[in-house]
């Protein structure tokens, strides 16, 4: 705004030259009102140009004054007027004209300085709210950052809350669950309390009859002792140790009682009279014939049965020698084969084919040899009965295994001799 006014001053103004007017001279006033109502034109919207020009209307009144005396007295002074009366009635008018242009100037800039003045209040107005509306725009500008910062702020706490939300419901459904299921547990166990109390209750009264009931009988018993006690004091020696061994049996039986036997005595609410025995006294003399004959038969299965682990330990054990001894004369006829097949199997074709006779002694007398270290005749016989070298050495190993199983055969009869030896001790 300021260099538009100074461009109207470049344009319009008069650039320290009064608009190219003099002080002293007298111009006409359609130039000047030309030149005020095109200032007015271009600086009626503008502050300072109003200001300006107000200044410089007053300047040019208060110059136009001096300048009209000024010129008339030049004129007065430099020009020799030809009559006195001519000269005044020229200056008369001169001063008459340039007075009432002055005045209508005057009035016209007052005007325009009213009329700038309402302008330039109008103005500040406007700039005033324009600038309001700049601090507004700039608070709005702060407060939508502000605001889409806290939206997403607000965004993030409305999820977190959900997520919470959701959290709670599902702990606030299983505080509930628990609730319930520990009131049910609880109903429960006082519903078992209340039956355990109640059957306490009863026993204990159970307990105190049974108490009684058992003092009552350690009466009774020290009675009957004290009475045993009085008899035998009245019957000679020799049936006094008759009856006492009578009774160290009948105590020995007593304590030979099964918990079954005890059990039916104990539930028993008999009361027999005329001195027989109540059936339940039978099933338990019948129970305990029963549970007798059935230890014996466990203890002769259980001998059985060790006998069988240890037949079967020594069958295991002879077993076992075989087959590590018929591994090893595998072995041992492996290597002969291998080495001395090639050599023995040569030499034996030659001596076959020089001469079978020679051959036949020497197999007899291999016979002879060996049914010479053999201790039984039948073993004797089927060595010599047989020719072939191959079929001596196959008869000689079968020999060998019976040997063999008779020895396993003794090392188990042994070894149960030695079980039952132990047992017997």
């Amino acid at each position: 705004k300021m260099e538009e006014a100074e461009e109207d001053d470049m344009t319009c103004g008069d650039l320290g030259n009064g608009l190219g007017r003099r002080p002293g001279g007298v111009y006409e006033g359609e130039n000047l009102q030309n030149s005020y109502s095109f200032r007015s034109r271009k600086g009626s919207g503008k502050v300072c140009n109003s200001l300006m020009l107000a200044k410089r209307v007053e300047e040019s009144d208060a110059t136009a004054l001096p300048g009209s005396k000024r010129n008339s007295f030049y004129d007065g002074s430099s020009k020799k007027p030809v009559t006195s009366s001519g000269r005044q009635n020229s200056c008369e008018s001169n001063t008459e004209v340039s007075n009432e242009e002055l005045q209508q100037q005057l009035q016209e800039a007052l005007e325009e300085v009213e009329i700038l003045k309402v302008e330039l209040e109008a103005s500040q107005r406007q700039l005033e709210g324009k600038d309001e509306a700049l601090r507004i725009l700039q608070s709005m500008a702060v407060f939508n950052k502000a605001t889409s910062h806290t939206k997403a702020m607000l965004q993030k706490t409305e999820e977190e809350k959900r997520t919470l939300e959701k959290e709670i419901n599902i702990l606030q459904w299983e505080i509930e669950f628990d609730q319930d299921r520990f009131k049910n547990i609880e109903d429960t166990w006082t519903e078992k309390y209340d039956r355990i109390y109640c059957e306490n209750a009863a026993l204990k009264e159970a307990l105190k009859l049974r108490t009684e009931e058992v003092k009552t009988l350690k009466a009774e018993n020290a009675i009957l002792n004290q009475q045993c006690l009085e008899f035998l004091a009245m019957l000679d020696v020799k049936q006094q140790k008759v009856v006492q061994e009578n009774m160290s049996l009948n105590k020995s039986d007593i304590t030979d009682f099964t918990g079954l036997e005890l059990a039916v005595l104990g539930a028993c609410t008999c009361n027999t009279s005329e001195g027989q025995p109540c059936p339940c006294a039978k099933m338990a003399a019948v129970t305990r014939k029963q549970l007798l004959h059935l230890k014996q038969e466990i203890e002769n299965l259980k001998k059985i049965k060790d006998e069988a682990y240890v037949m079967a330990d020594a069958f295991r054990i002879a077993f076992e020698q075989q087959l590590m001894q018929r591994k090893d004369q595998a072995l041992r006829l492996a290597e002969v084969i291998k080495i001395k097949k090639e050599t023995k199997f040569i030499n034996w074709r030659r001596l076959k084919n020089d001469g079978r006779v020679k051959l036949q002694g020497n197999k007899n007398s291999l016979g002879q040899k060996l049914s010479g270290l053999l201790s039984s005749d039948v073993d004797c016989r089927k060595v010599e009965e047989l020719d072939n070298p191959h079929e001596i050495l196959k008869m000689l190993i079968d020999l060998v295994n019976d040997k063999e199983e008779a020895l396993a055969h003794q090392r188990k009869v042994s070894y149960m001799l030695a079980r039952a030896m132990e047992m017997k001790e």
